[in-house]
């Protein structure tokens, strides 16, 4: 799902419109806390409670050509989707 995600942002999709982003949206109305994380490297996650915030830091890191290339770090732990 990932890499269908990072495939149709480089094609200039939003990540909302892409299969994970539904999914975390999904996540997200359901009121649901989550993580997302690479290996075991699950310490100083990014923690976001604003849906924007969220969607614009996993779009960075699919975006990336560094470091986060093909990975995925955020912990979210909010109660909704609206923006704050």
């Amino acid at each position: 799902m990932s890499d269908a995600a990072k495939d149709a942002i480089a094609a200039g999709a939003e990540l909302q419109d892409t299969l994970l982003g539904q999914l975390l949206l999904e996540q997200i109305e359901l009121g649901r806390d989550f993580c997302l994380f690479w290996g075991d490297d699950f310490q100083n996650l990014p923690v976001l409670r604003n849906s924007d915030e969220l969607m614009a830091i996993i779009s960075e890191q699919l975006h990336s050509d560094g470091a986060w290339n093909w990975e995925i770090y955020a912990l979210w732990k909010g109660t909704g989707a609206s923006s704050a």
